[in-house]
C-alpha cells in the first residue's frame, strides 16, 4: 500500500489593494527606465552629430578637405549602433526584466516600515506556497502540540494582510523612487538639444549642410569662406598639357573678401572616368 502525501496551504488570495499597489509601482518603474533611456538617447545623438560635425568641417576651416564618402558612412553607423547600445543598456535589458511582487514588496518596506514585514508577508505567502515537507512539520507540530496549528496559522496569515491593508492609506509610491538621477540626465539633455536648436536658428546653413552631409550622406561640398580660382583653366575648368609635361597650378585668391585669403590651399582633381587622384 502506497501512502499519498497532500498539500494543505493557508495561504489567501493577495488582496486587490495589494495588487494594485504593486502593478502601479512595477508600471513606474518601467516608465522611469523608459525616461531615462530616452534622455541618454538624445544626449548620444546630439554628441555623435557635434563630433561629426566637427570632423568634417574643421578641417575645411584650416584649409583640407571635408571627410569623404566612405568615412561619413562609417560615423553613422557607429553612431547608430551607439544609439542601439543606449537603448539597450538603458532601456530594453531592464524594461523586460521580471519584477517579482517580493521584491516590489521589499521596495515598499523599506521607504515605509510601518508595515513592519507584513506586506513582504502577504506578498511571499502566495508567491511560495507550502510544500509537502513544509506540510508534514505542520501536521507533527499539530500532535505535538494538540492543537489546531492549520487554523493558527490562518489567523496569523489574516491578521498579517489586515495589518498590510491597513498600512496602503499612507503609501506614497514617490518617495520610492530617486528623483535627482534622471532630473539631472533630462537636464544634459534638455541643454544639448538646445545647443542643436541654436545652431539651427543662429547658421541654418551651415546646420543643413551638416545634417545632409552626416545624416543623409549627401556631397555637397562646404561653402569656402574665400574666393579662389585656378589660372589657366578654361570656363570647364580643363587644360590640355602634353603627356609627360611637369604642370604647375596657380591659384589667386580675392584680398578683398571680408575673409583673408588661406594660407593653405588643396586640390582635388580626377581623370576623365570620374575617378580621384
Amino acid at each position: 500500500m502506497s501512502a499519498i502525501t497532500t498539500t494543505e496551504s493557508t495561504s489567501t488570495p493577495t488582496p486587490e489593494s495589494v495588487v494594485q499597489l504593486l502593478d502601479n509601482l512595477r508600471r513606474r518603474i518601467r516608465w522611469y527606465v523608459v525616461l531615462e533611456g530616452i534622455a541618454m538617447l538624445i544626449v548620444w545623438l546630439v554628441l555623435a552629430f557635434w563630433v561629426g560635425l566637427a570632423a568634417d568641417y574643421l578641417p575645411v576651416l584650416m584649409g583640407a578637405s571635408e571627410m569623404p564618402l566612405e568615412a561619413r558612412r562609417a560615423f553613422l553607423v557607429i553612431t547608430l549602433l551607439g544609439a542601439f547600445g543606449v537603448v539597450y543598456y538603458y532601456v530594453l535589458r531592464r524594461v523586460f526584466s521580471p519584477l517579482r511582487d517580493s521584491s516590489l514588496a521589499l521596495l515598499v518596506e523599506r521607504q515605509f516600515p510601518e508595515f513592519h514585514d507584513s506586506l513582504v508577508t502577504t506578498v511571499e505567502i502566495n508567491e511560495k506556497p507550502r510544500t509537502a515537507m513544509d506540510q508534514a512539520d505542520h501536521d507533527a507540530i499539530a500532535r505535538a502540540t494538540n492543537s489546531d496549528a492549520t487554523h493558527l496559522g490562518q489567523e496569523m496569515l489574516v491578521h498579517t494582510v489586515q495589518r498590510a491593508q491597513a498600512s496602503l492609506s499612507d503609501v506614497n509610491l514617490s518617495r520610492v523612487f530617486r528623483y535627482r538621477p534622471i532630473v539631472s540626465k533630462f537636464l544634459l539633455a534638455m541643454l544639448a538639444v538646445a545647443s542643436v536648436v541654436t545652431f539651427a536658428v543662429v547658421a541654418r546653413g551651415t546646420f543643413g549642410i551638416g545634417a545632409s552631409r552626416l545624416v543623409m550622406l549627401s556631397d555637397a561640398p562646404w561653402p569656402r569662406r574665400a574666393q579662389i580660382e585656378m589660372v589657366g583653366f578654361d570656363e570647364r575648368g580643363q587644360k590640355k598639357i602634353a603627356k609627360g609635361t611637369d604642370l604647375v597650378v596657380r591659384v589667386r585668391a580675392d584680398a578683398k573678401r571680408a575673409y583673408p585669403p588661406p594660407e593653405l590651399c588643396s586640390i582635388i582633381y580626377q581623370t576623365d572616368d570620374g575617378q580621384p587622384l
